[in-house]
């Protein structure tokens, strides 16, 4: 108990110096509340695509084969890993263990798809860098050149979350 109540004075300590520095936690608190998910993001980019506001090559609408591409990508691979994940939470080191963990199988499936159908997932370095290339962890290819791909899905993000937070 009386550690508790200690814990308590002191995390009452922190506040109140935040606020005489002029900091407002009932604000961050609002803000971060607000703030959404990966999932919810990657569901307003695929609805984006659909509707042709996304360019692909050239400046024109994705093909729906890109598109279904990237769903696949999100759904087995994004959304599981990250997708509960508030958008201003990930870090560097999130993304790096997101490619880690889809390069060593962590969403290796074998899924029934239709009658005679099936889609096996199996991850890996090539998997996992696209993913994270859709994700906009990077903003450069390996060989130095520029990605179009991973700086529109970032700056997708960037709008995405600029008209989120502001109150």
């Amino acid at each position: 108990m009386r550690s508790a109540a200690q814990a308590a004075r002191k995390e009452a300590r922190i506040l109140i110096g935040r606020i005489a520095q002029g900091d407002n936690p009932a604000e961050t608190k609002l803000l971060d509340a607000k703030t959404i998910t990966i999932k919810e993001l990657c569901t307003r980019y695929l609805a984006d695509c659909e509707a042709g506001l996304v360019p692909g090559k050239g400046g024109r609408p994705k093909k729906p084969s890109t598109m279904e591409i990237d769903g696949s990508r999100i759904s087995r691979h994004i959304l599981p890993l990250v997708g509960n994940r508030r958008v201003t939470e990930i870090t560097s080191a999130d993304i790096a263990k997101f490619l880690r963990d889809v390069a060593n199988g962590k969403t290796r499936a074998d899924i029934k798809t239709k009658k005679r159908g099936r889609a096996i997932v199996r991850g890996g370095i090539g998997t996992g860098s696209r993913g994270v290339g859709l994700l906009g962890g990077s903003s450069r290819m390996p060989s130095g050149k520029a990605s179009s791909k991973r700086t529109r899905f970032t700056a997708f993000v960037n709008q995405k979350i600029a008209s989120v937070t502001v109150v």
